[in-house]
């Protein structure tokens, strides 16, 4: 374990971020591992959250990076990385739960398995009453393996792995962010990346790519993380809208020439390959931006005249479709009692907290 950095990306939400910490400092088995905290935080929560650990009844060893509110996610993201000393390396929101027994149990498996850069597992869903830290109700869900797009990318050849990633209806989507990765394969992808300007949804969209082309993602049965529920999904339209390609046509060509390069430069295709690897990626998501600009008139009128919200339970009443055989099995019902158990500890209401006036 003491081969393994999580890094935690948080900016703003000092309450989620301090739970993290109570969470690892009460897990044993973490004692090992490096936890980095990269804090993108305003002032005003950067003295909050201090306020907090100086407080705190308990005690975790962690390294701190703070920068300005004003460095985007992705700038924020290589420059912590770029400080990253151990062999593997796991990324980490302020409200997800990695289960560190699962790491120490996978890491064998990983070092035998030189061919894969990323290992995933299932997860499981929570919710508290609003989307805040503590709470004496927490619910539990299993996330299952069906909320990942296409979680079995063991082709053999990067060109397998993309053709499968550019076959999901849905276009390219991010599904081994949060996993045990390969130190030095997320530096080459985020190296790379830095030397473009991409905002950060066509970033994920890079990160993926690469991320495939690199090598093969596995998923194994067990829960590995936990992930909070957004209450308000409402307010976060903006990664539900579909991208424009009439407004995103420079960060469209950014994105291919980006990920072109990436396959020349670093893993040694051809030119002419690596173009025809990059058009078979994202054909897809930009035939889909291509028909939301087409449709953005009469998706303006449906979400004006509030009709938006019977056209999505139109959608759920339809039956669901088959089940692919190659999807590994969902939740255990007893290792997801043990987790959600786990979780319900960690959110529980801090004393300390509630006799602070902060």
């Amino acid at each position: 374990m003491d081969d393994v950095t999580i890094l935690v990306l948080t900016a703003n939400r000092p309450e989620q971020l301090y739970r993290l910490l109570r969470y690892y400092a009460a897990s044993p088995e973490i004692g090992a591992c490096k936890i980095m905290v990269a804090d993108g935080s305003t002032p005003e929560n950067t003295t909050r959250f201090d306020a907090m650990m100086r407080s705190a009844s308990f005690d975790i060893t962690y390294d701190l990076q703070r920068f300005s509110s004003t460095i985007g996610f992705p700038q924020r993201l290589q420059q912590a990385f770029a400080t990253v000393s151990t062999r593997y390396v796991m990324l980490a929101a302020d409200d997800d739960f990695y289960f560190p027994d699962w790491v120490s149990n996978v890491l064998g498996e990983f070092d035998r398995r030189s061919d894969v850069t990323a290992m995933i597992g299932n997860y499981c869903v929570f919710g508290l009453n609003r989307f805040t830290a503590f709470s004496d109700t927490v619910s539990i869900v299993d996330g299952g393996p069906e909320r990942f797009a296409i979680p079995w990318l063991e082709g053999d050849t990067a060109e397998a792995r993309i053709g499968e990633l550019a076959a999901n209806p849905h276009g390219i989507q991010t599904i081994a962010w949060y996993a045990l990765h390969r130190t030095k394969v997320l530096a080459r992808i985020l190296d790379h990346s830095s030397h473009y300007d991409l905002p950060l949804l066509l970033f994920e969209r890079f990160f993926t790519v690469a991320q495939a082309a690199s090598g093969k993602t596995h998923f194994t049965p067990a829960i590995f993380l936990a992930r909070q529920a957004d209450a308000n999904p409402a307010d976060h339209l903006w990664r539900n809208e579909p991208m424009s390609l009439a407004k995103q046509q420079r960060d469209v060509a950014e994105l291919e020439a980006c990920t072109r390069t990436f396959l020349t430069d670093v893993l040694g295709y051809g030119d002419e390959r690596s173009a025809e690897l990059v058009a078979t990626a994202y054909a897809n998501q930009i035939r889909m931006m291509r028909q939301a600009d087409n449709r953005r008139v009469l998706r303006y009128l449906v979400n004006r005249l509030g009709i938006r919200r019977w056209l999505t339970a139109f959608r759920h009443a339809k039956p669901p479709q088959l089940r692919d055989p190659r999807l590994p099995q969902r939740c255990d019902e007893q290792e997801l009692r043990l987790r959600g158990e786990q979780v319900r500890l960690a959110c529980r209401p801090d004393p300390q907290l509630a006799s602070k006036p902060y």
